[in-house]
């Protein structure tokens, strides 16, 4: 696990996953895939993403405010949701629930 990354419950990357493949209609091959590299993602679907994140998480994200990097893969940006959640109170439970 990468410093600044946090352990999530492991349902929660499959919850991302899903947004990705239904609202994007992204086909994720792995919650580890680098979905810019790649070119799954460009400037305009990564906005409906994270427009799609806080509608589904109940989180603000602030785009000025993101790195990059978080949002390369599946797992990164379930951390990314998490960490939000945590700050604000909703963190995602680590039993799955």
């Amino acid at each position: 696990m990468r410093t600044g990354e946090m352990s999530v419950d492991s349902s929660f990357p499959e919850k991302v996953r899903q947004i990705v493949s239904e609202r994007l209609l992204v086909e994720v091959e792995s919650v580890d895939t680098d979905l810019l590299e790649r070119g799954a993602l460009d400037s305009l679907s990564l906005v409906e993403l994270l427009a799609q994140l806080e509608r589904t998480f109940d989180v603000n994200l602030v785009f000025a405010d993101l790195e990059i990097d978080d949002l390369r893969t599946v797992n990164r940006i379930a951390a990314l949701v998490a960490r939000h959640m945590d700050a604000e109170g909703t963190g995602p439970r680590r039993d799955g629930q």
